[in-house]
């Protein structure tokens, strides 16, 4: 808001009632999904933590295996409250009978939320049929391309995938023709990872932090890169999980002095990216962090391709090892473009998006979910290292 000056400008209202828990206490909270998407941040459901997402008078509740009775109780007081002031909800499903919500299958048992099962064997073989067709009706695979999208936001990684059949569609809207070679590949990638759209709620989050920068070439070499990494407490690794929604914006940056504006009459917008990472990482001794792995490029390459292919081999190294699988891992990252790519898990640009499926290759495989809070490059702890070689 800029007082007199933000005239019509919409200003976006968030409510507050979101509490948090305090184990040393005993005390209980639920955090509101509504307000946490508002406010870009993710929830991290644990012991006395719940999270409630609410549309109108329907809802649902997440809370941990123990004691699932209290997540239950939650659910019945959500429901009658509703009911005191008018509302009429007689569809109340315990966690044991839970098996789809927003579209989407749950299991319980293993702690994930699927595309359903059924819906994806029927698109599996719809997909497998027209890839072995000589002609494709472009309007059908059409509806199939959204309907495999709609799975496929559980895994952004598989988002990679389609790339050509996009301009295909375009060109082609309506028609029956023959297929492009690429673009009948990738519905042929797409219709076998249907069976990796789930999204697991029970990963742990990985106790190390790691941070990776690269630097451009020069006339001295092709450009350098380096990995470091650092062990942190349970604590501040998911408090680093949950500030790597998004990337915050602000008005101005941190590190230069604020010089004014060019339309006083214009409404103040958040366009500087800024870092949401908690100020205890941030200010972390450079002698904390240790390299993991450093190198020289072979030939010289755009600055935003040498920043992720360095998170690609960083993808790789947690690959190989099995302690690293089945984890939440965040690494500090201070090019946008980069950060921005991986997190939305593909790009319109070929060359980046070769570097996201090669990535999203090895997260799938491995289990690994890598986190890429964007930090300022002056807090980048691995730029000395990519830079002493």
């Amino acid at each position: 808001p800029t007082g007199i000056f933000r005239g019509a400008a919409p200003c976006r209202r968030i409510t507050h009632w979101t509490s948090w828990s305090d184990p040393a206490r005993g005390v209980e909270g639920v955090a509101f999904l509504n307000e946490q998407t508002s406010r870009q941040r993710w929830t991290v459901i644990r012991p006395l933590q719940y999270a409630h997402y609410l549309h109108v008078d329907d809802g649902i509740f997440i809370g941990t295996a123990d004691p699932e009775s209290r997540t239950n109780d939650l659910m019945q007081k959500a429901a009658e409250s509703l009911e005191s002031i008018g509302f009429i909800v007689n569809d109340r499903t315990a966690c044991a009978d839970m098996r789809k919500t927003l579209g989407y299958e749950v299991c319980t048992r293993r702690g994930r939320v699927m595309f359903p099962s059924e819906r994806a064997v029927y698109l599996q073989e719809a997909m497998r049929w027209m890839v072995g067709q000589s002609y494709v009706c472009t309007k059908t695979l059409h509806r199939l391309l959204g309907l495999w999208i709609w799975g496929a936001l559980l895994r952004r990684e598989l988002l990679s995938l389609p790339h050509s059949v996009f301009r295909f569609i375009e060109v082609h809207g309506g028609a029956r023709v023959r297929w492009w070679r690429r673009a009948r590949q990738e519905v042929a990638s797409m219709a076998e990872s249907v069976c990796w759209m789930y999204v697991d709620l029970c990963a742990e989050v990985a106790p190390t932090i790691f941070a990776t920068d690269a630097k451009g070439a020069d006339h001295v070499d092709n450009g350098t890169y380096a990995v470091v990494a650092t062990d942190v407490s349970e604590e501040l690794a998911l408090e680093c999980v949950a500030a790597s929604a998004v990337m915050g914006k602000a008005m101005t940056r941190e590190d230069r002095p604020f010089e004014g504006v060019t339309s006083p009459e214009a409404p103040l917008a958040r366009t500087k990216p800024l870092s949401l990472l908690p100020a205890e990482l941030l200010s972390l001794p450079q002698e904390a962090w240790s390299t993991i792995c450093a190198g020289g490029w072979k030939f010289a390459d755009h600055i935003h391709l040498g920043e992720s292919r360095v998170v690609l081999k960083l993808a790789q190294l947690l690959a190989s090892e099995v302690r690293a699988h089945r984890r939440k891992v965040s690494s500090l990252q201070d090019n946008t473009v980069a950060s921005s790519m991986y997190s939305k898990g593909r790009s319109s640009r070929p060359p980046l998006n070769y570097l996201a499926r090669r990535k999203g290759s090895y997260s799938i495989g491995s289990d690994i979910g890598l986190m890429l809070p964007r930090v300022e490059t002056y807090r980048q702890p691995a730029d000395g290292a990519s830079r002493n070689m």
